[in-house]
């Protein structure tokens, strides 16, 4: 760890995370069941560098833990030395399910390791997954962040297989992120406008898991077993499969009760034009995700019913850091 401001370069270091969907198996994800998450193009920024100040902060203000909650918390976790200058930028809208809490996660992570001379991916994934946790106050699934750490595409399950990446662990539970080769996807997201409030959500599917416990782990080893038949797709570069599968994924998520009319409604409207489409995140607003060959011809079928489109590729870039030139 870094200890005196001395150690660090003048200008600092700028990190940048992809933002993510997740294909299959949001919350079986939790508990082990095989997920996949596929990193795509729109990107966050976090630049780093020695503090002018006698405190940390965040684009010129003060670090606050409600609007810069995650970037506090991986400061106050991770941080040995004096006190730092951040400076932040995202076209991502937040709380919509495609990543925009993993992505700052992962790009703060990069910036704080790449001022300790030490990023590696795997150090930055484990740590992004912890701070993610922390800040959520309990035990999340490492889909997001390790999807975005790596970039391209992860396969998170709770048993180790081929193409090993790293594994994580918290409070008991462990697991394995492997490295998919993702060949390159067009997504339309569709943004319904309202935020996806994830606390409430998971709060929403555990009642669910209360009322009819066994029913619930059948659609959680549901959805593990959609996103195994998915990874056998992409190795194929079957879209038509894929497609299916998202649908059948959308169905088991519209079960536990975090779908919504708006999503719906643009899921609807998006079928002509795409080979599947589901909800992405955590569900109760957020975005919708399509798999398309037909961008334009989606991306105006949501706009006519209200929606916001936005369309986004899968990138093979995960975490990135570099440092900034000296003044």
């Amino acid at each position: 760890m870094v200890d005196s401001d001395a150690a660090l370069p003048s200008a600092g270091v700028i990190a940048s995370a992809p933002a993510k969907i997740v294909l299959f198996g949001e919350y079986a994800s939790i508990y082990g069941q095989p997920s996949i998450g596929v990193a795509l193009e729109h990107l966050t920024i976090c630049k780093a560098a020695p503090g002018r100040k006698r405190f940390h902060t965040v684009n010129h203000h003060k670090i606050n833990q409600y609007r810069d909650t995650y970037i506090k918390k991986a400061v106050e976790k991770y941080w040995k030395g004096g006190s730092l200058d951040f400076s932040t930028d995202s076209n991502l809208p937040s709380a919509s399910g495609v990543g925009s809490s993993a992505s700052i996660t992962a790009a703060t992570m990069g910036a704080l390791l790449g001022l300790e001379n030490g990023f590696s991916e795997e150090e930055c994934g484990i740590r992004s997954h912890t701070i993610e946790c922390l800040v959520e106050k309990r035990v999340a699934s490492p889909i997001d962040t390790a999807t975005v750490t790596h970039g391209s595409g992860v396969l998170v399950s709770g048993t180790e297989g081929d193409g090993l990446l790293w594994k994580t662990e918290f409070k008991g539970r462990t697991w394995y992120v492997h490295g998919l080769d993702i060949p390159e996807i067009t997504f339309v997201l569709g943004w319904s406008g309202s935020k996806a409030k994830t606390p409430l959500q998971v709060k929403k599917v555990m009642n669910f898991k209360k009322r009819q416990k066994d029913f619930y782990m059948d659609i959680m080893k549901d959805m593990g077993k959609l996103a195994l038949e998915g990874m056998a797709a992409l190795k194929d570069q079957d879209m038509a499969a894929m497609g299916k599968l998202m649908d059948r994924n959308h169905r088991l998520m519209a079960i536990l009760g975090i779908n919504t009319p708006a999503l719906q409604a643009m899921v609807d409207a998006v079928k002509p034009h795409a080979y599947g489409a589901k909800v992405t995140g955590a569900g109760g607003g957020g975005c919708m995700v399509a798999m398309t060959k037909e961008p334009e011809e989606a991306s105006m079928a949501i706009k006519r019913i209200g929606g916001t489109p936005i369309i986004a590729r899968s990138i093979k870039q995960g975490v990135k850091v570099e440092r900034l030139p000296g003044k």
